[in-house]
C-alpha cells in the first residue's frame, strides 16, 4: 500500500510504485527543508527502447534493459542528486555497445550533472566517457575513450555515401557543445577498417590513424587496398555539417585501382 504524505514543504512517500509486467519504478523517502533527508527512487528492468520517440528525431535509437536507483535530497538550498544505472545489452541503432554502467552525481557548484559512462563488450571495456552536462544551457563537455570500438556504428550516421562499414577503433576523442551543435575533436587509429562506397560500388580497406577535428573526419595519405588487392594512397575528409548534412571531399593517388565496379 503506498502512501503519500504532503505537509508544506515536507513530502513523504513510502512504497509508491508503478509496474507494468516485470518493470517497475519505485519511490520511497523523505523530502523537507532538511538538508539530511533523502527520496531514493529505485527501478528496474525498464525498456530503454522507450525513449526512442524522443531520441529518433536526432537521429538515435536505443535498445537495452536498464535497471538503476537514483537520490534526491536538500532540494530546497543546495539541491544534490545521483545515481548508479546499469544498462544490459545497450543497443544504439541496432549496432551492439554491450554491458553499459553510468554515474551521475550533481555539482552545485556550476550546477552541472558530472557523469562518467563505461562500455564492455565480450570482455573488453571498449567504451568510457567522462565529463558533465549543464542543463540551464543545454551545454556538455566530456571525454570519450575507445579501444577496439566497432565502427559498425557509423553506418547509420554515414549511409547516405556509404555502407557496411567495419573495423575497430582505438583512441580519444573530445565532445563539446549541444545537442544541436555538438563537436568533435580528436585522434583514432582504425584497425581493419573497410567500407562500400555506394554511388561507386566499390569497397576499400584500409588501416590507419585517422584525425577528427571540428566535426571532420581527415585522412592524410592514407593506404588503401580494393577487393583485388590493388593499392593506392588516399587524402580527403567527411564533414558533419548542420542539419545532419554530410559533405566529403577525396583525392586518390592510384595505379591500376577499382574506381568504380557498377554495370550499365
Amino acid at each position: 500500500r503506498a502512501l503519500v504524505r504532503i505537509d508544506s514543504t515536507n513530502i513523504v512517500i513510502n512504497n509508491f510504485i508503478i509496474n507494468h509486467d516485470d518493470q517497475f519504478f519505485k519511490i520511497n523517502g523523505r523530502v523537507s527543508e532538511n538538508s539530511s533527508d533523502s527520496l531514493f527512487i529505485d527501478f528496474g528492468n525498464l525498456n530503454l527502447s522507450n525513449i526512442n520517440i524522443i531520441s529518433k528525431d536526432i537521429g538515435l535509437e536505443f535498445g537495452g534493459i536498464i535497471n538503476g536507483n537514483g537520490n534526491l535530497s536538500n532540494i530546497y538550498r543546495n539541491p544534490l542528486f545521483g545515481s548508479d544505472i546499469v544498462i544490459e545489452n545497450l543497443l544504439l541503432n541496432n549496432e551492439p555497445i554491450g554491458n553499459s554502467y553510468i554515474r551521475t552525481k550533481w555539482n552545485g557548484d556550476n550546477k552541472s550533472i558530472a557523469l562518467s559512462f563505461f562500455s564492455n563488450l565480450n570482455n573488453i571495456r571498449t567504451l568510457s566517457a567522462d565529463g558533465q552536462y549543464i542543463p540551464e544551457t543545454n551545454q556538455f563537455d566530456f571525454n570519450i575513450s575507445l579501444n577496439k570500438f566497432n565502427a559498425s556504428i557509423l553506418n547509420s550516421f554515414l549511409k547516405s555515401f556509404a555502407s557496411d562499414i567495419k573495423g575497430k577503433a582505438s583512441g580519444n576523442v573530445a565532445l563539446k557543445g549541444t545537442f544541436k551543435n555538438p563537436e568533435f575533436n580528436g585522434l583514432l587509429t582504425m584497425e581493419n577498417g573497410a567500407l562500400t562506397i555506394d554511388y561507386l560500388k566499390t569497397r576499400y580497406n584500409f588501416s590507419s590513424d585517422v584525425l577528427i577535428k571540428n566535426n571532420s573526419i581527415i585522412f592524410s595519405d592514407v593506404p588503401v587496398t580494393d577487393s583485388q588487392k590493388n593499392r593506392a594512397r588516399t587524402t580527403g575528409n567527411v564533414t558533419f555539417g548542420a542539419k545532419k548534412s554530410i559533405t566529403y571531399d577525396f583525392n586518390i593517388n592510384a595505379r591500376n585501382f577499382m574506381a568504380l565496379n557498377t554495370t550499365g
